[in-house]
């Protein structure tokens, strides 16, 4: 039964130092569990008068208690701000995808269908993917929501069990072997709760450790998605430079060509005014 107690203590203060490790606020260190770090062989009281000091005992007892609720909610508070980095700096990339979508969108392509035809392609795919990103990290949110609710209830029971577990041990002094042995049996399977309760939180840590896997997986998507934007936008501000050149070398052209015609009219109206002279003479 201390073995078990003492296994407990063990895997509160790892939990807190993994909260520590991750950047949340220290929740404070829990004191050793005094109460049941003694002996445990049962000592029945050889005088009724000794109620009174068995009532003070088990007050002081819960008094220097360190595990509680305040615990709890200070765990709870951590987990809120945990995520909130990473999806913000997601939701950030998201939206600036969004703003180069639409700057190619507003770009001015009429001039080119095959051109325009390319671009609208590309632009319904890149808000199609968009979308999804977005959809993606709205079930992220949903998926740490859940796991960080499922956590916080599962160490508040944790919390609420071992206080109960605490005060059944200070009453063992007042009571037979028989229900002692019945409680110890209870408090194992305490115990046992506790460690499922450890192995869903190694499940709970390697299922965020993979939704940063995966929102490291969209960002780099994203990121990725900024470069094509980029080169696209260096590609049609190199069709805008040559179609602009193209412009002035039909305008030199048709410029030439005219002054040729004007050329040619002359000409032709001098030898009609040679001919008439000639018909004439």
């Amino acid at each position: 039964l201390q073995l078990s107690a003492l296994n407990m203590y063990e895997e509160v203060s790892q939990l807190r130092e993994k909260i520590m490790a991750i950047g949340g606020k220290d929740p404070g260190k829990i004191e050793f569990i005094k109460s049941i770090s003694g002996d445990f062989s049962i000592k029945f009281n050889e005088n009724s008068t000794n109620n009174e000091n068995n009532r003070g005992s088990r007050e002081r007892a819960m008094i220097n208690s360190s595990i509680n609720k305040e615990f709890a909610s200070t765990l709870q508070n951590d987990l809120e701000d945990y995520p909130k980095g990473c999806l913000t700096l997601c939701e950030d990339v998201i939206n600036k995808h969004s703003e180069l979508i639409k700057s190619i969108d507003s770009l001015n392509l009429n001039e080119d269908k095959k051109l325009r035809e390319f671009f609208l392609k590309q632009l319904n795919d890149w808000r199609t993917e968009t979308e999804s990103f977005k959809v993606s990290i709205e079930m992220t949110k949903k998926s740490i929501e859940e796991s960080k609710s499922k956590m916080t209830n599962k160490v508040k029971a944790m919390w609420e069990e071992i206080d109960v577990s605490r005060f059944k041990i200070h009453e063992l002094e007042t009571m037979s072997n028989e229900v002692v042995n019945k409680l110890r049996k209870k408090i194992e399977a305490e115990a046992e709760k506790f460690n499922q309760l450890r192995e869903t939180k190694d499940v709970t840590d390697n299922d965020l450790r993979k939704t940063k896997a995966v929102v490291q997986e969209l960002e780099t998507r994203i990121q990725s998605d900024e470069i094509k934007i980029i080169k696209s936008q260096e590609y049609v501000k190199s069709l805008k430079s040559q179609l602009h050149q193209n412009d002035k070398i039909f305008d030199n052209r048709t410029r030439d060509l005219n002054n040729s015609l004007k050329n040619a009219e002359e000409t032709i109206e001098n030898l009609e005014n040679q001919r008439n002279e000639l018909e004439i003479k």
